[in-house]
This record gives C-alpha cells, sequence and structure tokens, in this order.
C-alpha cells in the first residue's frame, strides 16, 4: 500500500513541476492564451487535492477504529393475559314427564281372561295392521280410488261399505264379506273387464302391491277358499274361506274357537304373533294364559 502511495506521490510530483514551467512561460509572454491558463489553473486544484490525500494515505500513523456493535432493539414480550371465562350457574336439567302413552305399563292381569281387558284399536298403540285385519295389506287389503269412483259406486257409497264390514267390527270373517278388495267387487258387482283393466294398469314394477296376471285371474276366479288361502295376512289362521285375525283370537273365547274349528295346533303357531302387537302387560297376561290353558288342554 506504501509503495504505490510513493508512485503515485512522485508522478503527482512531475505533474506540479510541469504546471509551475506553464506558469512561468506565461509570465513571459505578453498575451497569454486563455485555453493555457485555464489549464494551468485547473490542474493547480487538483495537484492540491491529490497532494492533500497523498499526504493522509502515506501517514504511518493508523487510526483506531472501533468496533461498532448493531444497534438491537427489542420489542417487549406481551403475553397475553388468560382469559378466565365466567361459568354459568349449574343449574339441574328440568325433565319433562314422557306423555306418550305407553303399553308396556305396570298393570296386572286379574287373572280372569273370560272378561279380556280392554285393548285400544281406534287410536293408539294397538292400532296396528297385523292386529285386526284379517287379509294382506299389499294386496286385497287396500282398495285402490280407481275402483272406489267408479261412476256407478262413489265416495259415500264406498266408505259406508267399508266401515261396516270392517274387520275390527268382528262382524264378519269370510273373504267374500270382509272388508277388502274381492268383497269389494262382489258387493259392487264391478265387471270382470273392468276389474282386469284397472290392474293391469297398475302393473308398473315400482312395489309388490301390483297384482301380477296370474293373481288377477285368481282373483276372478271367485274361488273363496283358494282366495282366502292365498291373500290372507301372516298373522291369521285360515279355515276354509274364512280369515281370524289376532284381534278375533283376542275378543273371542276358548269356545268360539272350538265351534270355528281353530285347533290347540292353530292356536300355538299363532302364539308368538301377539308379541308384535303393542298392548298393556295385563292384556298381554291375559292373552298368554287364555291361549296356553287351551293348547295345554286347561280349560
Amino acid at each position: 500500500m506504501k509503495t504505490t502511495v510513493a508512485k503515485l506521490s512522485d508522478a503527482i510530483g512531475m505533474f506540479s513541476d510541469r504546471i509551475l514551467q506553464e506558469a512561468d512561460a506565461l509570465r513571459g509572454r505578453k498575451r497569454a492564451n486563455k485555453a493555457a491558463i485555464r489549464f494551468v489553473a485547473i490542474g493547480a486544484c487538483v495537484a492540491v487535492v491529490v497532494l492533500t490525500g497523498v499526504a493522509y494515505l502515506n501517514r504511518d500513523v493508523e487510526l483506531p477504529v472501533e468496533p461498532v456493535e448493531p444497534e438491537v432493539t427489542e420489542e417487549p414480550i406481551i403475553e397475553d393475559e388468560p382469559v378466565i371465562e365466567e361459568e354459568e350457574p349449574i343449574t339441574e336439567d328440568v325433565i319433562e314427564p314422557d306423555k306418550t302413552p305407553t303399553y308396556e305399563d305396570d298393570s296386572v292381569w286379574d287373572g280372569n281372561y273370560e272378561v279380556m281387558p280392554e285393548v285400544s284399536v281406534g287410536g293408539g298403540g294397538d292400532e296396528n295392521y297385523e292386529f285386526i285385519e284379517t287379509t294382506s295389506r299389499d294386496k286385497i287389503g287396500s282398495i285402490s280410488t280407481e275402483f272406489i269412483y267408479l261412476d256407478y259406486i262413489g265416495w259415500d257409497a264406498a266408505t259406508e261399505w267399508i266401515r261396516e264390514h270392517a274387520s275390527i267390527n268382528l262382524t264378519y270373517t269370510s273373504v267374500a264379506e270382509s272388508a277388502n278388495l274381492y268383497s269389494f267387487i262382489l258387493y259392487f258387482e264391478i265387471p270382470d273387464e273392468t276389474v282386469r283393466e284397472i290392474l293391469k294398469s297398475q302393473q308398473l314394477g315400482l312395489t309388490d302391491a301390483e297384482f301380477t296376471d296370474e293373481e288377477i285371474d285368481l282373483l276372478l276366479s271367485r274361488d273363496n277358499e283358494a282366495i282366502a288361502a292365498y291373500f290372507a295376512a301372516d298373522t291369521t289362521i285360515v279355515k276354509g274361506e274364512n280369515i281370524y285375525s289376532l284381534y278375533w283370537i283376542y275378543c273371542h273365547s276358548i269356545d268360539d274357537y272350538i265351534a270355528e274349528g281353530i285347533t290347540q295346533e292353530d292356536i300355538a303357531e299363532i302364539l308368538p304373533k301377539f308379541d308384535e302387537v303393542g298392548m298393556s302387560n295385563a292384556a298381554r297376561q291375559a292373552i298368554t294364559a287364555k291361549l296356553e290353558d287351551y293348547i295345554n288342554g286347561n280349560y
């Protein structure tokens, strides 16, 4: 570094001498060239500045350099204060009493099944198809509106007939008389052509309730026993053309069973079906006792 400064100092010295010579020459002339005068003046200024810098670089004294530590400004760490949630006052839940009628209650049968406990079939837990109906609801147990609204029948006449022949009345057990599509056709004398046309128009392949061609033929055969055997509900006892519902069995006596030809084997087969019926404990105890007595010959 010092060698380079020395060389630079010598060069500047030579340049300074040159400037001085030019200045002496100008003093000897009467008319000085303006450009030459400008050159001398600028050169003199440059020489002064450069010599000052060289003098500084040529010093042997090194200025101490104090290390400057970077200024670190730390933001204060603010810790969130824990949020204390106000606890809601503990209150005991108020449980409203269930007002839904229950049929599996604590009622107890009085031991006399000659007078069976009353069951509700008009509106309540005991009102279900399997309990009171005789024929399969998915087939002739339902009467479509196409039959009810025929010109020679009408809504009023149809509904009045259905109410009278309903199984809940316990009046009719014959498939040709209790309320179903077959007995409806017979009672209102609907022509076979009309029956076949309506039922075939409903063959859309959407539900199992649609009649097949074979079932339509059976319905129009007028064979009461064959129709009863085929279209009876699974929860019934069939004897000839007569169909006995669980409700009929519940309401009638052992003597009535015998009179209708309902055997102990028939009752033993139908007894588990009562487990599917909603009824009070007293009613269930009574029907179970009556049917088991008949099955076991204790009557």
